[in-house]
């Protein structure tokens, strides 16, 4: 199965009623519906390749701010573990923050950053990047429907739950 991310738009205060009762995350994140819910996005597990695009290194190297487009490291419960961690959340100003400098880059500008080579030395997950053209269109379709994603948690002063599992 392997490592995938997954986002849910919400509003301020259900990032709030989630900090009390993160239960009530898991049970809305997790609930039969959620393939229906337009409110859900998962982008599988291009999430790391994604990183490099944005950063040029991996999750793992990598301190620059746009890391927070998937790992935001504001916590909903520290406490509460889904296998690789809790989930992040960012605020609606902090969604609007990265849309602002996420929403002018294009394929072009992407696949300028993409570097097979230097993606496989630094081990970026999932390593599948020796694929050449067919993996960058992978991350290139999951980074546009998660730009898309941002731009309307902007404009519906939305806040962002990310979950890796």
């Amino acid at each position: 199965m392997g490592m995938t991310v997954s986002f849910l738009r919400v509003t301020e205060k259900e990032i709030e009623a989630y900090k009390k009762n993160s239960e009530k995350f898991e049970n809305r994140f997790f609930s039969e519906e959620r393939s229906e819910d337009p409110d859900f996005l998962d982008i599988d597990k291009s999430w790391d390749g994604i990183i490099f695009l944005l950063t040029g290194q991996s999750v793992q190297n990598t301190s620059d701010e746009l890391l927070s487009i998937i790992f935001s490291r504001n916590f909903l419960d520290k406490t509460q573990n889904f296998g690789f961690g809790p989930a992040h959340y960012l605020t609606s100003e902090e969604v609007k923050t990265i849309n602002n400098k996420i929403s002018s880059l294009t394929i072009e500008d992407l696949k300028l950053k993409f570097n097979p080579n230097k993606m496989m030395e630094l081990e970026v997950y999932p390593q599948i990047w020796n694929e050449g053209e067919v993996a960058f269109e992978y991350l290139s379709k999951n980074f546009i429907a998660l730009k898309e994603f941002y731009k309307v948690a902007a404009q519906n002063n939305q806040a962002i739950v990310s979950l890796l599992f």
